[in-house]
């Protein structure tokens, strides 16, 4: 009982010859934490029947048992293995020595790291994430908040598209058509609640729509408005596959922003006398122009490509930067 209050914590190796510690002398005897971390290890409280007369018979027993229990492979892990036990040892042996410090400082330390919890701030705001300050998609979003409203219900979606090798150029023919697939599959999605079916033109946002006395010209508007899709395919004629309206004409094809070219549309309308001096002014201030058919094709071997686009049916590659940027 003496020798417990004395040491507390009590390890009674259940070996003849227990191992030695901190590289001390293998005695047998009862093993105490605080003794291993003494100075060179080993110390231990020796047992009342426990004399020299026996030290010579344990020498012999371990001389008998040879390299029983060393480890064996190669050198340097098995030096680099001792190291790291050795520096972890009396890392242990050090902290159980000042246990109190440690519980302190660490105390210290979750307590500022509460605090810088406290005071930080998630960013959850795709827009702040990707979207390139002062770019032009960033002056679009500005635009369309400043014209309908920052409480008007105008939460924008993005699509981000990465390189499928890092530091790869976007800026290619495979990259937008790539990019054309995908978002035509997001367009597309089709969802059924409430007793009806929802699609993008449904719920897009339109800058507005015209109203007219013409019911003619009504129809059109009404089923080719386009949603504000910002895009790089705008620049090129696969950017009017977005669009995904119809509008049905007598004696005419279904006209698609693919096929529609407004300006050729007046034109037609001029010969038959219709007043459109109001519809071209605004196309011009609208800079729609002849809409996606004036623009050059990213596959000009598509058959749907128009005649009037640049590159139809032309075999030389396209210069996708020269484009975006002109």
């Amino acid at each position: 009982m003496d020798l417990l209050n004395r040491n507390r914590l009590v390890i009674v190796s259940p070996r003849r010859t227990p191992p030695k510690a901190c590289g001390g002398p293998a005695r047998r005897g009862f093993y105490t934490f605080r003794s291993f971390c003494k100075d060179g290890g080993g110390g231990e409280d020796e047992d009342e029947d426990g004399g020299g007369g026996k030290r010579e018979g344990d020498r012999a027993d371990k001389e008998t048992r040879g390299d029983r229990g060393k480890a064996t492979g190669r050198k340097a892990p098995l030096w680099l293995r001792a190291k790291f036990q050795r520096l972890l040892f009396k890392l242990g042996c050090y902290i159980q020595k000042n246990c109190g410090k440690f519980l302190v400082v660490g105390l210290l330390i979750f307590g500022a790291f509460a605090v810088g919890l406290k005071a930080a701030n998630l960013e959850t705001n795709v827009e702040e994430l990707w979207v390139e300050v002062g770019g032009r998609v960033s002056r679009e979003l500005n635009y369309t908040r400043q014209k309908i409203g920052e409480e008007a219900m105008f939460n924008p979606q993005l699509m981000i598209q990465t390189p499928k090798e890092e530091g790869a150029n976007v800026l290619t023919t495979e990259a937008l058509l790539q990019h054309l697939d995908s978002a035509l599959q997001a367009s597309r999605v089709h969802v059924y609640m409430y007793n009806r079916q929802w699609k993008l033109e449904h719920l897009c946002y339109k800058s507005g729509e015209l109203i007219t006395e013409t019911g003619y010209m009504d129809q059109i508007i009404e089923y080719l408005y386009p949603c504000l899709i910002i895009t790089p395919l705008d620049c090129f004629w696969e950017g009017a596959k977005l669009q995904s309206g119809t509008a049905y004409l007598l004696g005419k094809p279904p006209l698609r922003w693919t096929n529609f070219d407004p300006l050729e549309f007046l034109e037609e309308l001029k010969k038959i006398n219709y007043q459109v001096d109001s519809w071209e002014e605004m196309l011009n201030k609208a800079e729609v122009g002849h809409g996606y058919m004036d623009r050059p094709c990213l596959n000009p071997a598509d058959p749907d490509c128009p005649a009037t686009a640049p590159n139809k049916n032309s075999t030389k590659p396209l210069d996708v930067a020269l484009v975006l940027n002109g």
